[in-house]
């Protein structure tokens, strides 16, 4: 009966030792497992971050990219307004110019008007068809003309101000151009008077260079990157 009691005792011992090892070796499954899903989502984020760190220098490349083919394909437009100007350049009627980012084209009053008159004189009447021709071609392009004057005032029943002689004279050259073939639905006129000058007025040589008509090819803002998502914030914040 005792070897009985002893041999049940140690099967029972045995079998607490089994189901303590099976309940350690579980735990330690479980601990595993869970240090395994831990690390996966740990990948899963990471994984996550890199593909929006991908995707943001892919966007920035490729608007690193337009921004460089714009600059390539506005310097190519220079050079053919250049090359289109190219007689007119050199005969000194008038300069294709950057400012502020802007194409220009530059023509100095003294050559279109008389002083202090709207009216062209023969050497204006001459060269404008011939500037309307070439801007007419170029179809696709806005265009703005700017009067500017120097800084000496003038006041008479016709012109009271130098506002009223620059814009005068954008309208006089606005009307020239259209006549030459530029569309009127692409040009418009601007008056800048005395207030945008190009070169000092302490000079003769300066207050010459600010008598003068600025035709402006007006960018086209929609090439721009960054322009539908502006246009689409415009249209939402305007209801």
């Amino acid at each position: 009966m005792r070897l009985v009691t002893v041999v049940v005792a140690a099967s029972l011992l045995g079998s607490c030792i089994s189901k303590n090892r099976y309940e350690t070796e579980v735990a330690a499954e479980r601990a595993r497992a869970d240090s395994y899903k831990q690390q996966l989502e740990s990948t899963a984020e990471h994984a996550s971050t890199l593909q929006a760190d991908v995707a943001t220098l892919e966007r920035a490349l490729a608007e690193m990219q337009a921004r460089e083919d714009i600059a390539k394909a506005r310097v190519a437009a220079y050079q053919d307004l250049v090359a289109r100007f190219a007689a007119l350049i050199d005969a000194g009627t008038l300069r294709v110019q950057i400012v502020d980012g802007k194409m220009i084209v530059n023509i100095g009053t003294d050559i279109l008007f008389p002083s202090g008159s709207a009216e062209l004189s023969k050497e204006g009447q001459a060269a404008l068809p011939k500037v309307g021709a070439v801007l007419a071609e170029l179809s696709d392009n806005m265009y703005q003309v700017e009067g500017h004057t120097d800084y000496v005032p003038i006041k008479t029943t016709k012109y009271p101000s130098n506002w009223e002689l620059a814009s005068a004279r954008a309208m006089t050259v606005v009307r020239s151009l259209t006549g030459a073939g530029v569309t009127p639905s692409h040009i418009s006129a601007a008056s800048f008077a005395e207030y945008k000058p190009a070169a000092t007025n302490d000079t003769p040589e300066g207050k010459q260079a600010n008598r003068r008509i600025e035709i402006v090819v007006v960018p086209d803002l929609s090439k721009l990157p960054g322009f539908e998502e502006l246009n689409a914030l415009a249209d939402t914040d305007g209801g």
